[in-house]
Protein backbone atom coordinates (compact mmCIF):
# COMPACT_ATOMS: atom_id res chain seq x y z
CA UNK A 1 0.00 0.00 0.00
CA UNK A 2 1.01 3.31 -0.46
CA UNK A 3 0.16 6.87 -1.74
CA UNK A 4 -1.64 7.35 -5.04
CA UNK A 5 -0.21 10.66 -6.33
CA UNK A 6 -2.80 11.73 -8.44
CA UNK A 7 -4.67 12.28 -5.11
CA UNK A 8 -2.15 14.76 -3.87
CA UNK A 9 -3.63 18.06 -3.45
CA UNK A 10 -1.72 21.02 -4.37
CA UNK A 11 -1.17 21.84 -0.60
CA UNK A 12 0.44 18.79 0.24
CA UNK A 13 2.73 18.98 -2.77
CA UNK A 14 4.07 22.10 -1.16
CA UNK A 15 4.16 20.70 1.75
CA UNK A 16 6.53 17.68 0.82
CA UNK A 17 10.27 17.78 0.82
CA UNK A 18 11.67 18.46 -2.75
CA UNK A 19 13.05 15.22 -2.49
CA UNK A 20 10.05 13.13 -2.00
CA UNK A 21 8.39 15.44 -4.75
CA UNK A 22 11.08 14.23 -7.41
CA UNK A 23 10.87 10.40 -6.40
CA UNK A 24 7.16 10.95 -7.42
CA UNK A 25 7.97 12.28 -10.69
CA UNK A 26 5.78 14.81 -12.59
CA UNK A 27 2.97 13.54 -10.73
CA UNK A 28 4.71 14.95 -7.57
CA UNK A 29 4.93 18.28 -9.01
CA UNK A 30 3.50 21.88 -7.71
CA UNK A 31 1.82 24.07 -10.50
CA UNK A 32 4.20 26.38 -10.35
CA UNK A 33 6.85 23.90 -11.28
CA UNK A 34 5.46 22.09 -13.93
CA UNK A 35 4.35 25.73 -15.45
CA UNK A 36 7.97 26.27 -15.20
CA UNK A 37 8.94 23.05 -17.03
CA UNK A 38 6.54 23.63 -19.68
CA UNK A 39 7.41 27.10 -20.14
CA UNK A 40 11.10 26.25 -20.49
CA UNK A 41 10.13 23.45 -23.00
CA UNK A 42 8.09 25.96 -25.20
CA UNK A 43 10.66 28.13 -25.41
CA UNK A 44 13.70 26.27 -25.71
CA UNK A 45 11.48 24.68 -28.54
CA UNK A 46 10.99 28.40 -30.43
CA UNK A 47 14.82 28.88 -29.67
CA UNK A 48 15.48 25.77 -31.61
CA UNK A 49 12.84 26.48 -34.62
CA UNK A 50 13.24 30.27 -34.50
CA UNK A 51 17.35 29.64 -35.14
CA UNK A 52 16.87 27.35 -37.92
CA UNK A 53 13.96 29.59 -39.90
CA UNK A 54 16.94 32.36 -39.42
CA UNK A 55 19.69 30.78 -41.18
CA UNK A 56 17.89 29.03 -43.61
CA UNK A 57 17.14 33.24 -44.65
CA UNK A 58 19.80 34.22 -44.50
CA UNK A 59 19.56 36.00 -40.84
CA UNK A 60 22.57 35.48 -38.25
CA UNK A 61 20.91 35.04 -35.28
CA UNK A 62 23.07 35.23 -32.14
CA UNK A 63 20.88 33.75 -28.96
CA UNK A 64 20.99 32.09 -25.49
CA UNK A 65 20.24 28.97 -24.44
CA UNK A 66 16.83 29.19 -22.33
CA UNK A 67 18.09 25.56 -20.41
CA UNK A 68 21.53 27.40 -19.78
CA UNK A 69 22.36 29.67 -17.47
CA UNK A 70 23.00 33.25 -19.44
CA UNK A 71 26.30 34.82 -20.58
CA UNK A 72 25.21 38.10 -21.61
CA UNK A 73 24.32 40.92 -19.35
CA UNK A 74 21.39 40.31 -17.40
CA UNK A 75 18.44 41.75 -19.47
CA UNK A 76 19.49 41.55 -23.27
CA UNK A 77 17.17 39.80 -25.22
CA UNK A 78 17.52 36.02 -26.62
CA UNK A 79 17.61 36.98 -29.83
CA UNK A 80 20.19 39.51 -31.32
CA UNK A 81 19.19 39.26 -35.23
CA UNK A 82 21.55 40.60 -37.79
CA UNK A 83 20.70 40.52 -41.73
CA UNK A 84 21.81 42.58 -45.13
CA UNK A 85 22.19 46.24 -45.25
CA UNK A 86 22.88 46.67 -41.58
CA UNK A 87 19.49 45.63 -40.18
CA UNK A 88 18.69 44.60 -36.54
CA UNK A 89 15.80 43.34 -34.77
CA UNK A 90 16.20 41.79 -30.81
CA UNK A 91 13.74 38.94 -30.38
CA UNK A 92 12.56 38.09 -26.67
CA UNK A 93 10.71 35.00 -26.22
CA UNK A 94 8.21 34.67 -23.52
CA UNK A 95 5.27 32.10 -22.86
CA UNK A 96 2.17 33.62 -21.42
CA UNK A 97 1.58 35.24 -18.57
CA UNK A 98 5.19 36.26 -18.50
CA UNK A 99 6.32 39.47 -19.01
CA UNK A 100 9.29 41.52 -19.30
CA UNK A 101 11.80 41.74 -16.05
CA UNK A 102 12.97 45.35 -14.87
CA UNK A 103 16.27 44.74 -16.60
CA UNK A 104 14.66 43.67 -20.09
CA UNK A 105 12.38 46.55 -19.52
CA UNK A 106 15.56 49.16 -19.44
CA UNK A 107 17.31 46.99 -22.62
CA UNK A 108 14.60 47.31 -24.27
CA UNK A 109 13.35 51.07 -23.71
CA UNK A 110 17.41 51.92 -24.60
CA UNK A 111 17.93 49.34 -27.53
CA UNK A 112 14.33 51.45 -28.79
CA UNK A 113 15.99 55.09 -27.98
CA UNK A 114 18.55 54.30 -30.58
CA UNK A 115 15.93 53.27 -33.09
CA UNK A 116 16.69 49.63 -32.59
CA UNK A 117 13.56 47.26 -33.21
CA UNK A 118 12.51 45.39 -29.84
CA UNK A 119 9.78 42.54 -29.84
CA UNK A 120 8.54 40.16 -27.14
CA UNK A 121 7.35 37.22 -28.86
CA UNK A 122 4.68 34.83 -27.69
CA UNK A 123 4.73 32.52 -30.38
CA UNK A 124 7.23 31.43 -32.95
CA UNK A 125 4.40 32.70 -35.94
CA UNK A 126 5.42 36.29 -33.27
CA UNK A 127 9.49 36.16 -34.31
CA UNK A 128 8.95 34.87 -37.70
CA UNK A 129 6.43 37.92 -38.69
CA UNK A 130 8.72 40.15 -36.71
CA UNK A 131 11.68 38.87 -39.40
CA UNK A 132 9.73 39.20 -42.14
CA UNK A 133 9.25 42.60 -41.03
CA UNK A 134 12.23 44.29 -40.08
CA UNK A 135 15.03 41.46 -41.72
CA UNK A 136 13.72 40.50 -44.86
CA UNK A 137 12.30 43.53 -46.84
Amino acid sequence: MGIDSSSLTERQRQLMSAADRKRLGRAGMTSAEAADQYALKTEREMHRLFSSYCLLHGILPNHENPAKRSTSSVGWPDFRCFAADKRFLAIEFKVRPNGLTPEQEEIKTRLEACGWPYVVAYSLAEAIHAAQQYLLK
